[in-house]
């Protein structure tokens, strides 16, 4: 069983069920992170903490562990997730770790990423600034409005269409694809 440490930051702790498993998670940010990675990809495979890497560096025997691998749709991520105050603050002592993390996602035909909750919410505003608004989307299908209206309501809860869920969704919300 993973042991999850108390943080300074805050005591979020817990997992996530899903029909593969419990994904983990130490803090808000993980948490998010999970439930909007599989938001966005609900085929995607997380498995939390998944490979601890040991290394030297000045002489001295360190490990490091990613936070989560992620899976599918020829996608195959090593992720950190670290709040930016954080990683402004440690990058120094994390960018040895972060090195050897990348090293072993390229030799495994995949990439390694920090995750912030500055990258995702640019993520996040990138895609709705390109994307159609709901409601241009209705006026642009011909057809019976009720099944469009249904259509769309579907592709949106099978995460085929993207929206932001935060807010209501009406006919300027901007909906994008995965």
């Amino acid at each position: 069983m993973r042991r999850i440490p108390l943080s300074y930051r805050s005591h979020v702790t817990g997992f996530q069920g899903l029909p593969s498993g419990a994904i983990d998670y130490e803090s808000a940010l993980e948490r998010d992170f999970v439930l909007l990675t599989l938001f966005d990809d609900p085929s995607a495979r997380i498995r939390s903490q998944p490979v601890t890497l040991n290394f030297e560096h000045e002489g001295r025997h360190r490990r490091y562990t990613p936070d989560y691998l992620i899976e599918g749709g020829g996608r195959f991520e090593l992720i950190e997730i670290k709040y930016e105050a954080d990683l402004q603050r440690l990058q120094t002592h994390l960018e040895p770790g972060f090195n050897i993390a990348r090293e072993w996602a390229a030799r495994s035909g995949g990439v390694f990423r920090v995750v912030t909750e500055l990258a995702r919410a640019v993520t996040t505003a990138a895609r709705q600034i390109e994307a159609p608004t709901f409601g241009q989307i209705v006026e642009a299908i011909n057809g019976d409005r009720a099944r469009v209206l249904g259509t769309l309501w579907r592709l949106i809860a099978r995460g085929e269409l993207i929206v932001d869920l935060s807010e209501p969704i009406g006919l300027t919300t901007r909906v994008g694809s995965p």
